[in-house]
């Protein structure tokens, strides 16, 4: 149970020099030893192990969680509580969060994670915007500019250049664009505390307005007109 770490010895525990021996034995045995308890396979070493939280562990079930570590052999640790977590942290067991998860990202191929972000619900893909904005405002986020990972409103999935926000009814997005998908954010009044809208905001999605529309309409005017002339 998870209860079971809180009974482990800390390095940071203050014992009688007496069991010293016994304290520094245990740590070592769980820097090295098959005895971390996991949710469904066993008891795996350190290196095996990763913890994280319930909603991570939804969004990215095992499977996603090896993909985005390039790592098969690995596994999720039953969670510890209070003590436990002291513990875990002091013998380095690798700890998941959004921070990681865009760090994972970053290391893989634009099409692998184009797989990944595919055929996903679109409460899956508003959680894990939310979950990537905040460390998306302290790190680089260039390659997701070039991921399809974005749900447009057909259903297609597009990256940053071609995906726009449509908030004005009475216009007509380009055909050069695809509209987000208003299930994949929205939620909040504020659009200052939509973390999905801020992180698409974040990766290169802007809003269509009808300056856009009006100067797209002059560069095709321009454009037919420079077409009409050659062929004169």
């Amino acid at each position: 149970t998870p209860a079971f770490f809180n009974i482990l010895p800390l390095q940071s525990d203050q014992v009688d020099s007496f069991y010293n021996p016994i304290k520094e034995s245990m740590i070592k045995i769980f820097s090295q030893e098959s005895v971390y308890p996991t949710i469904t396979d066993g008891y795996k070493r350190k290196i095996e192990v990763i913890s994280t939280n319930e909603q991570i562990r939804k969004l990215f079930p095992i499977t996603d969680m090896r993909t985005l570590m390039a790592e098969q052999e690995i596994f999720f640790l039953l969670n510890p509580q209070t003590r436990g977590y002291t513990f875990i942290s002091e013998n380095k067991v690798t700890r998941i969060d959004g921070q990681t998860i865009l760090m994972f990202l970053s290391h893989l191929q634009t099409e692998q994670i184009n797989r990944l972000f595919s055929g996903r619900s679109a409460e899956w893909y508003k959680a894990v915007y939310s979950l990537l904005f905040e460390p998306a405002t302290k790190n680089d986020v260039t390659k997701l500019k070039n991921c399809k990972i974005i749900l447009s409103k057909n259903g297609e999935m597009v990256d940053s250049h071609q995906a726009r926000f449509l908030e004005d009814p009475s216009l007509l997005l380009d055909q050069q664009y695809k509209e987000v998908s208003h299930e994949v954010y929205g939620g909040s009044t504020d659009k200052n505390k939509d973390k999905s809208r801020q992180f698409l905001e974040l990766i290169g999605v802007k809003d269509f307005t009808k300056n856009d529309s009006i100067a797209i309409s002059k560069e095709r005017y321009r454009d037919n007109l420079q077409k009409a002339l050659d062929e004169l």
